[in-house]
């Protein structure tokens, strides 16, 4: 059975915020804390996963409010320029 698109939002927007966290927490993580050029690398992997995470959930909220007809979120609106922001 489906969520109502509330429903929906609301736990999107609250997953969104979570993903946002982790990745906060990881990038203050210093990668010159890690010894090996690999571990280096893996950081930098898993700090790109996390960037990927949030944008995939904030495109997944954008679906859900455009099928609902609700507001732009954050995400979609600093995507479009700068001209169609303020002109429109």
């Amino acid at each position: 059975m489906l969520q109502p698109r509330n429903e929906t939002e609301g736990s999107l927007q609250t997953e969104i915020q979570r993903a946002r966290e982790n990745q906060a927490r990881w990038l203050e993580m210093s990668p010159a804390l890690y010894a090996e050029p690999e571990e280096i690398e893996q950081w930098a992997k898993i700090a790109d996963l996390r960037r990927q995470e949030v944008e995939k959930l904030t495109e997944l909220l954008d679906r859900v409010r455009a099928m609902s007809g609700g507001a732009e979120s954050e995400f979609q609106s600093k995507s479009r320029p700068e001209h169609f922001r303020t002109a429109h």
